[in-house]
This record gives C-alpha cells, sequence and structure tokens, in this order.
C-alpha cells in the first residue's frame, strides 16, 4: 500500500482533487490522520488540522469522512491493515515458529524506525478515550489473521499444541505491545529489546540452573 507524499512533509495543492484520484486522496486523509491522532490525541485533532497537514480542504476530507469519529475509526483499521500486511509479508517461507517470530521482531524494529507514527497510534488508541467518548473500535481483523495464521502454521509443524495455543497467543500479544511500548522512540532501548527477545526465544538469554549438590 502506498504513501502518499504528504506524509512526508511534501508540499501539495489545496483544493478538490480530480475524481481520479479519490483513493488516493482517501489515504492522504488517513495518514494525515493518524500522524495527527497519534502527535495531538483525539480531544485536541480537528478534521480542519488533517485537512492542513493533508494538502487538502475541510471539504474534501468530509466528503470521505462524515464526522471526526468516523474518520478515527478508518484511521485505526488502516494503521492496523499497513502494520501487519507488512508482518504477513516478512514471514512468508519462514518454516518455523521460531524463525517467523525473529522476522516480526526484525519487521517491527524497521516499522518503528519509519513509521512511528502509525505505531504511536495503534499503542495508545485502545486506551485513550473510552466507548462514550468514541464508540467501540472496530475489530482490527488484520492483526487477527496474522496472529492466527502463525498459530495454525506452528500447529501444523507440530510446534504448538492446539492447547498451548491461547497462551501462545497471550504471549504475542504482550511481546508486541510491550516491545512498542518500551522501544517505540529510543532505537538503542529498541534495539536491546529485539535481541534480547530473540535470544529469550532461542533459550540462550538464561541459563539453566546447574542440578542441586547431591550430600552424602
Amino acid at each position: 500500500m502506498s504513501t502518499p507524499a504528504a506524509v512526508h512533509g511534501e508540499p501539495r495543492r489545496r483544493g478538490r482533487p480530480p475524481a481520479g484520484v479519490a483513493e488516493q486522496t482517501r489515504l492522504a486523509v488517513l495518514d494525515a490522520a493518524v500522524a495527527c491522532f497519534a502527535d495531538q490525541g483525539y480531544g485536541s485533532t480537528s478534521l480542519r488540522t488533517i485537512a492542513e497537514r493533508a494538502g487538502l480542504t475541510a471539504g474534501s476530507v468530509y466528503h470521505h469522512f462524515p464526522s471526526k469519529q468516523a474518520l478515527y475509526h478508518a484511521a485505526y483499521l488502516y494503521a492496523f491493515e499497513v502494520v501487519y500486511l507488512s508482518y504477513e509479508d516478512s514471514v512468508v517461507g519462514r518454516g518455523s515458529l521460531l524463525a517467523e517470530l525473529n522476522a516480526m521482531l526484525d519487521r517491527t524494529s524497521v516499522i518503528m524506525e519509519t513509521n512511528q507514527a502509525m505505531v504511536a497510534f495503534i499503542s495508545k488508541s485502545s486506551a485513550e478515550l473510552s466507548p462514550r467518548e468514541l464508540g467501540p473500535l472496530p475489530q482490527p481483523v488484520p492483526w487477527e489473521r496474522f496472529r492466527d495464521g502463525m498459530v495454525h502454521r506452528a500447529v501444523e509443524r507440530g510446534e504448538l499444541t492446539e492447547a498451548d495455543a491461547r497462551l501462545f497467543q497471550r504471549v504475542f500479544a504482550t511481546l508486541l505491545w510491550g516491545l512498542s511500548s518500551v522501544g517505540l522512540r529510543d532505537p538503542v532501548a529498541r534495539a536491546e529489546c529485539v535481541e534480547g527477545l530473540k535470544r529469550l526465544l532461542a533459550g540462550t538469554l538464561v541459563a539453566k540452573a546447574p542440578p542441586p549438590a547431591l550430600h552424602p
């Protein structure tokens, strides 16, 4: 999925775009919304602010999204789709659960480096506002699709039992959310987290305790 030029700070002419670029305009609005919501939060962000960041008029934003709440929900799903399509690409053909997890950790580091706003938005979105203020957030299907696909492949390969699948899902969520919390804005901490998690998963971080001494 392409990223509109406005996200990278390039100037964009204001005004209503030609009919042939409707989807590009929608993506530009979503990228701008993700950046604004991540930076300023829901309450402090207006549709006009988002329009200005995208280089569009407020009317262009309203044409695609009738309210700020609708745009927030759409941006939430969009962020998950972009991130988890990238994750799915990273694990193709890896052949083992450990290899997939290592590839996912490496890709997480890249995403955090190149698109901090999207990761920050995903991390804070579910806890930012109560359902009364924002309405229930839509279910992020890409997250479930990626997680369940990883579990299914591991079970088929005999690396994970059906009984342990739910435990793995919990560990998987903890791993991703914890990494995004600790390493998002600190590249050194991020690199240390990724390396530590890889070694923990491989069983090389924690030394096995020696057997207890036998006393006569």
